[in-house]
């Protein structure tokens, strides 16, 4: 992985590093320019958020966030005004950058990005949200908060349903400070107050592994290796740690920092540790030796800063306003991936359907896979997000297709391309399925004059309006509405519209409507289908006495 400084050092300054074998290193931090910045009150931020290809930039305020997309509008922010959120206290990004989650006092946004609207509300879990964090394919959302309530709660996002809560029994656990997922979405990492990290296996439910931090200050920040086998963590007190996932021994401990640590994050190689101070140093360390590698110095006077999860970028309130900075470069392009079809939100009324795409890389696709709401779409394994892998060689340009069936509603559907660097590109879409209901046919009978019976006064009127409502209101076809009125509506001719006309027109999906006013008459019937010891009837205009009574009915 190559390391850049992007932009010219203005200036170098010497500070301290103590690594956790102590011995001192006197370094120069070189001064690196922001690649974004703007001017803003920074009095009244409470938490902020960076997409991982740095396009999006999110500042939570008391009761609203701002967003800058800082590539396609420009640097005018849009405002997502809360419906009622109160306090925002922790926003995240899903990985794609198409949601952003936002927490307040018991209470979760989740916004659609690129539209800028609002998509679900969650409202009644914990108290106020300290930590958030999406699945990697964005459809689970993991969400703790402070309080007595030992628990983090898995939310589906399409649906704004709670699918799963974590708990455990300790009550000195105090808020959820942290939670990251691994990078294959099948763990979570969380750290409370008792300092305790856990490591959940989101299938199950159940705690996989628990690393006491006893020897070291509680963790504020904790990231997963890309591999799973390593969690690194930053503390208040500006130390960096990392510790061995299989049996929780301590890899390295090192003083990393003078002020607070706020975010770590593992490079995507997994061979650096990123770390962000307070102090306004960024440090990359190797992750096997605990060696510094290279720092960083940003602006003066951070108040609030976090790195994206990949370490690449980060975001930072200073004295100024906000800033975005370019930490690492990746070592490559990762693939590009143009799903064809379905189209976006697109609205399907058939199960079945064929997602095509194009994947394009500039040295070779290791692996393509496809998830339709998160499970495996060849279904070998019904996990929480287990994608199903396609091994597809060094090529350079594939075209794929897979065959998948949908559930009722709202579909998530993913696409994750690897290339021979092991950069990962995903990209999802949501489509609508609804069952196709066809057309609609509708015959309308209405019977105010009777030849031997009383008339009636508004049943034919009746009739006629609900033809009306049907052609002028709801754009039912005019050919597709039979109206019978008084002297039409024969039993023969009834007969014939329902079992000759409609029967010959409407399909199976088809939706038939009969509309019937006018007399009814009962008759004893011991095996009546309404358990009441009577069958119903409709009288037609010639019903009258029991002899047409049981001629003209039907």
């Amino acid at each position: 992985m190559s390391l850049s400084a992007c932009g010219t050092p203005k200036s170098a300054e010497k500070t301290l590093v103590i690594p956790d074998y102590g011995k001192i290193i006197s370094e120069d931090v070189p001064l690196i320019n922001p690649i974004f910045s703007k001017a803003m009150d920074t009095g009244i931020i409470n938490s902020l958020s960076m997409s991982q290809d740095g396009q999006y930039l999110a500042v939570g305020l008391r009761d609203s966030v701002w967003l800058w997309d800082t590539i396609n509008r420009g640097r005018d922010k849009k405002i997502l005004q809360s419906s009622g959120i109160r306090d925002v206290t922790a926003i995240r990004f899903s990985d794609d950058g198409r949601f952003l989650a936002v927490g307040g006092y018991r209470t979760i946004e989740i916004w659609d990005v690129p539209e800028g609207k609002l998509y679900k509300r969650i409202e009644g879990q914990g108290e106020y949200i300290t930590a958030l964090t999406f699945t990697p394919d964005g459809r689970f959302l993991a969400v703790g908060s402070r309080g007595a309530f030992h628990a983090i709660w898995f939310w589906e996002v399409s649906s704004g349903r709670l699918v799963k809560t974590l708990q455990w029994d300790w009550k000195y656990a105090g808020e959820v400070r942290a939670i990251t997922f691994s990078k294959d979405g099948l763990y979570l990492a969380s750290a409370a107050m008792d300092g305790i990290i856990r490591i959940w296996d989101v299938r199950t439910g159940a705690v996989e592994k628990n690393i006491n931090t006893e020897r070291v200050d509680i963790p504020a920040t904790i990231d997963f290796s890309p591999d799973g086998s390593l969690i690194a963590a930053g503390t208040a007190q500006g130390q960096v740690i990392w510790w061995k996932i299989s049996d929780g021994t301590l890899v390295r401990r090192i003083y990393a920092h003078s002020s607070s640590v706020t975010s770590v994050a593992f490079s995507e190689d997994g061979r650096s540790v990123i770390s962000a101070g307070l102090d306004s140093v960024i440090r990359i360390w190797d992750s096997r030796t605990g060696n510094l590698k290279e720092a960083k110095r940003t602006g003066q006077n951070i108040e609030l800063f976090t790195l994206t999860e990949n370490g690449l970028r980060m975001v930072a309130i200073e004295q100024e306003g906000i800033s975005s900075y370019q930490i690492l470069e990746a070592s490559g392009v990762p693939p590009m991936i143009a799903i064809l079809y379905p189209g976006d939100k697109q609205a399907i009324n058939k199960p079945g359907l064929s997602v095509s795409a194009k994947i394009v890389d500039d040295k070779g696709v290791k692996d393509v896979s496809l998830a339709l709401n998160g499970i495996e779409v060849q279904g070998e394994a019904a996990g929480t997000r287990d994608l199903k892998v396609m091994p597809v060689g060094n090529r350079k340009e594939l075209d794929l297709t897979w065959d998948v069936s949908l559930k009722r509603g709202v579909n998530m559907i993913t696409v994750v391309a690897r290339d021979s660097d092991n950069l990962v590109t995903r990209k999802s879409l949501e489509i609508n399925y609804t069952e196709e209901r066809g057309d609609i046919w509708a015959v309308v009978i209405g019977v105010s004059r009777y030849k031997h019976v009383e008339a009636l006064k508004f049943a034919d009127n009746d009739a006629r309006a609900f033809y009306n409502y049907l052609i002028a209101d709801n754009a039912i076809p005019a050919d597709h509405v039979i109206l019978l009125t008084n002297e039409d509506a024969t039993l023969q001719r009834i007969k014939d519209v329902l079992g000759v006309e409609i029967k010959q027109k409407a399909r199976k999906q088809d939706t038939v409507i009969i509309y019937f006013a006018g007399h009814g008459a009962p008759e004893p019937d011991n095996a009546s289908l309404d358990g009441d010891g009577l069958e119903k009837y409709f009288l037609t205009p010639n019903a009258g006495g029991r002899t047409h009574i049981q001629q003209d009915r039907f």
